[in-house]
């Protein structure tokens, strides 16, 4: 068993520690599950087994009404069943990977930092820094810039402070956080899964570098996701405020203020960057949507696609459809002239959805597809955009059936009914050659809202998504595909017979 992350470490160490606990033989257990002799059970504890044998008395143990199981032992043992299918690093890697697209707790500790005065929270020592505006909150600091590196930093509760800090501060903060790989590919999703609330952020850089790049140097030892905080305050009057922030472990850190602070960490930033590589994509401005637009055309052009989204995606909606919702609202007067630029582009989105000759594979919730089939209205609806009409709903919804009969590059999965709950809080759309895109569940993609997004390229995780979507989700947590049909097929007669009302 290993200790760290109670994952068994075989099916065969998960056996051996069941007989123990009831003091059971070889030969006393074979006599339980009714085998004929013990040499099955002893291949499998001697390491002797393969995987079929193995399965096969995996399905004999949690069948046998005589152990008595319980539901954690059972537990266990489809875990260590799980392990000898994918090995235990995969194992570790595919747990961690679902773990970042479930539903997660936002609720944080502190960090606790030690100063030469007493102790406080990483919470509290961030908040009193302000943008540089008037008038400015009483016992604030406030900031013409501030300028942060993170060393190796993803404990959840700094990532917790810093994501207020970044939306409070705007484009006066600019943050470079540089991690470790180390070449275990359950680490690397864990620190993704950790640092997502700031990914989006455009004021936030992420580099990395992978184990053999590592300095000798005794400052990049690092032994955990986090290490050192160093931040620099540029103020009104033209002084700077400077800070070093060594983080022990995902609790406390100890803190330092003192000129020249920054400069010295430099120094050492400086050749580390040199075997740096960015972890996500330089993404368009934000604030032009055409030019977004255009970004997501071009990288979806002929290009396999992975579609984790509860509902509709934009670039499924037929272009008449979407630019009459977008033309009939009251909101959509600051992008009237470029309608037609808008046209142009989602012609070449829905033409590449309709035409391309790769696969695209979408993995929706039946409940989600019902309520914009009652509603019109999309979990990530652009705010500048009217509820789509019964009408356009159903031409909506026949357009993905022919799609799906007609299409053979053509998927979509629906969740089993029982997982729907704990569906996805990200969109994630994987691009072949490109990266793994992931967007908020619930943005309306307006600006001032603090709308993210963010491409992450690492090469490792995005091999890692790919396998896990195609064998994990798709293959053992979907149903069939007639029942994307018969879901369908459904929505449209309930359109129709309400359109006949």
């Amino acid at each position: 068993m290993n200790g760290k992350n109670s994952v068994p470490e075989s099916f065969r160490k998960c056996l051996a520690a069941l007989m123990e606990r009831r003091a059971l033989s070889a030969g006393q257990l074979a006599e339980l599950m009714h085998y004929k002799s013990k040499t099955t059970l002893l291949r499998v504890l001697q390491g002797k087994a393969g995987i079929r044998c193995i399965g096969g008395v995996y399905a004999d143990l949690c069948r046998c009404e005589a152990l008595e199981l319980t539901d954690a032992e059972t537990d266990l043992l489809h875990m260590a069943y799980e392990v000898e299918v994918w090995g235990l690093d995969t194992y570790r890697a595919r747990s961690e990977m679902w773990r970042l697209l479930r539903k997660s707790d936002p609720r944080q500790h502190s960090m606790q930092i030690h100063t030469d005065s007493g102790t406080t929270t990483l919470d509290a020592l961030l908040d009193p820094f302000v943008p540089c505006t008037e008038p400015v909150p009483e016992n604030c600091i406030p900031v013409e810039q501030l300028e942060i590196y993170i060393l190796s930093g993803g404990y959840p509760s700094l990532v917790s402070a810093l994501s207020s800090l970044l939306q409070r501060m705007g484009n006066r903060i600019h943050v470079t956080q540089l991690l470790q790989l180390t070449g275990d590919t359950a680490r690397t999703v864990r620190l993704i899964r950790n640092i997502l609330p700031i990914l989006g952020y455009h004021t936030h850089e992420i580099y990395f570098n992978r184990q053999e790049d590592i300095s000798p140097d005794p400052i990049y030892s690092y032994s955990g996701t986090g290490r050192a905080m160093i931040l620099k305050a540029l103020l009104p009057d033209g002084t700077t405020r400077e800070y070093q922030i060594l983080l022990r472990d995902e609790n406390s850190g100890f803190l330092l203020e003192s000129p020249g602070l920054w400069q010295h960490w430099m120094q050492y930033v400086s050749s580390y960057m040199k075997h740096m590589e960015p972890m996500k994509a330089a993404l368009p401005d934000m604030t032009d949507y055409v030019h977004l637009l255009e970004y997501y055309a071009e990288t979806e052009r002929n290009r396999e696609a992975l579609i984790y989204k509860e509902d509709i995606c934009f670039h499924h909606i037929p272009t008449d459809i979407l630019l009459r919702a977008l033309l009939d609202s009251p909101d959509c007067t600051d992008i009237l002239n470029f309608v037609p630029k808008l046209r142009s582009v989602q012609e070449k989105r829905y033409h590449n959805v309709m035409t391309k000759r790769q696969h695209t594979h979408w993995v929706a919730s039946a409940e989600a597809l019902r309520r914009f089939a009652r509603t019109g209205i999309q979990v990530d609806h652009f705010f500048a955009m009217r509820p789509f009409t019964k009408g356009e709903r159903l031409r909506i919804f026949r357009n993905l059936l022919n799609m799906l009969e007609e299409n053979p590059y053509f998927h979509l999965y629906l969740m089993r009914p029982e997982e729907v709950d704990s569906f996805v809080d990200l969109e994630a759309t994987y691009l072949d050659g490109v990266g793994l895109q992931l967007t908020p569940t619930g943005t309306n993609y307006y600006i001032t809202d603090g709308w993210t997004e963010t491409m992450l390229t690492e090469e490792s995780f995005c091999a890692l998504y790919r396998e896990f979507f195609m064998e994990e989700l798709i293959g053992r947590h979907t149903c069939p595909p007639e029942d994307s049909v018969a879901l369908l097929q459904e929505i449209i007669g309930d359109l129709q017979e309400e359109q006949t009302k």
